[in-house]
């Protein structure tokens, strides 16, 4: 539908708007989710040097 537009202005600005916003909630969602594994990672490292001093 945004490639039918073409920029003629005949499909509502609405369209647009709601397209980008989905891009940006995609977009916090994968932030959230690289933060959540980093912080996994993190902690897995911490374990394994752990396990490693005993």
């Amino acid at each position: 539908m945004i490639g039918a537009d073409e920029g003629s202005g005949k499909i509502s600005v609405n369209l647009i708007l709601v397209h980008a916003q989905d891009h940006l909630m995609n977009a916090m969602l994968c932030r959230e989710l690289v933060e959540a594994l980093i912080q996994l990672h993190r902690e897995i490292s911490t374990l394994k040097q752990h396990v490693n001093l005993n």
